[in-house]
């Protein structure tokens, strides 16, 4: 009929995804229009408990980089993002370059930590430790398990040897890092 009105009813979990997915593309496309001028943001990586994640490549340079935008304004991201730049660059460590500010809000541009060619015949390697793990399909071997916990110690050393560092909240396989050369970075 014309001129009936269609109304859809949602449940509160189809509701609340839709809000969130829509809240979360209107981030995207903001940040698109800020960074415009110096980074190309190509797509969501992920979030963390103080911030959305996107990968962005410089337009000058072509370098890829993680850029974290915070949640919410507060003192919790910015001691964070100061915390993380105080800490320089460690072997075991993902670098954050620098943090940005834009319209009153911050982000950190952090290290980018890419996919690398496990060899020609098999697939890209994941850049986190969950999407390395897949690729040992007959189990990891003891020898490449206790590199990595040893370089898991080692970041971790390094960060509870900052008197400012009040603890890592959320280390699981999805946060810690495989770099191209092997190196696990917290």
């Amino acid at each position: 009929m014309s001129g009936e009105t269609n109304y859809q009813i949602f449940s509160g979990d189809s509701l609340q995804r839709e809000m969130l997915q829509s809240s979360e593309e209107q981030l995207f496309e903001q940040l698109k229009a800020e960074f415009a001028n110096e980074y190309d943001i190509s797509s969501k990586a992920g979030q963390s408990g103080q911030g959305d994640v996107f990968f962005a490549r410089h337009k000058k340079t072509l370098q890829w980089y993680v850029l974290k935008a915070a949640k919410t304004e507060g003192k919790v991201f910015e001691q964070e993002a100061r915390f993380a730049l105080s800490l320089g660059k460690h072997p075991n460590l993902v670098y954050t370059h620098t943090i940005i500010e834009k319209n009153k809000k911050q982000f950190l541009l952090m290290e980018y930590i890419g996919p690398r060619p496990y060899s020609i015949k098999q697939k890209v390697r994941g850049d986190t430790l969950t999407n390395e793990l897949k690729h040992f399909t007959r189990g990891l071997k003891k020898e490449q398990a206790l590199l990595w916990a040893i370089d898991l110690c080692h970041g971790m050393e390094y960060l509870y040897s900052k008197k400012d560092f009040q603890g890592h909240n959320d280390i699981k396989p999805d946060n810690l890092f495989i770099t191209q050369e092997g190196v696990l970075k917290v």
